[in-house]
Order: structure tokens, then sequence, then C-alpha cells
């Protein structure tokens, strides 16, 4: 049975791939080389599996930043956010990331940004 190179890149590493090719390389059957054009084929698509990684976390970290700054927004505001099974409301005090969730604070309770449901207009009221 034969493994597709696009198979075998979701689930090898970029190392591990390269190591793989080079011992391919090596035991080939010397009178039935590897088509170069299948080695152009897996090359390439390496190199755009290594590219669309790099898009990601290129995206992620400006998705990160982009919640970060609409985090800071609403502190000061009231919001609606989930909690476990209900919803509960609060005035944000401040934005913050552990890293990998951005968020903000009501009191003690750290809400992340994709479970705010509401920002009410405080102005409105006045």
């Amino acid at each position: 049975m034969e493994i597709s190179p696009l198979s075998m890149l979701k689930t090898l590493s970029p190392d591990a791939f390269l190591k793989l090719f080079v011992t391919q390389m090596k035991h080939q059957d010397p009178t039935e080389p590897l088509d170069t054009s299948q080695m152009t084929a897996q090359l390439a698509q390496l190199a755009s599996l290594q590219q669309l990684q790099q898009m990601n976390a290129n995206f992620s970290s400006v998705l990160s930043l982009e919640k970060l700054h609409l985090a800071e927004q609403f502190i000061g505001k009231k919001i609606v956010f989930v909690s476990g099974d209900s919803y509960r409301t609060g005035t944000v005090d401040s934005a913050a990331t552990d890293g990998t969730t951005v968020g903000v604070y009501v009191g003690d309770t750290f809400v992340p940004v994709d479970d705010i449901r509401q920002v009410i207009d405080q102005t409105a009221n006045a």
C-alpha cells in the first residue's frame, strides 16, 4: 500500500518528511530511479505546507491582537456574558491575554471575548 505524499505531509513534521525523503533517495532502485516529477511535486507540497503553516501562525497572531484591541474598548463598559449555563452582567475592569485566550476581567472573573454577548450602552440611560 502506497501512502500519498499529501497524507504524509499532514502527519509528518517538515524535518521528518525531509529525513524520509532523503532515505527514499538513498535506497531507491538504481534500475528504476524516482521520477523527477514526483520528487518535484513532493518538495513543492512540503514548501506549500510550510507556507500555509506560517500564514496560519501569522493570521492567529493578528486575530489575537485584534481581539485584545476589542477587549480594551470594553474597559469601563457594562457587558452581558456567558457564565456556565447562564448569563451575567458586570462592568469591565481590564483587558488581558494568557497567550492563547483574549478576554476581560469583570471583578475577579476572567471572561473570554468570545463569551461576551452584549455591550450595554450606559450613556443612553444617563
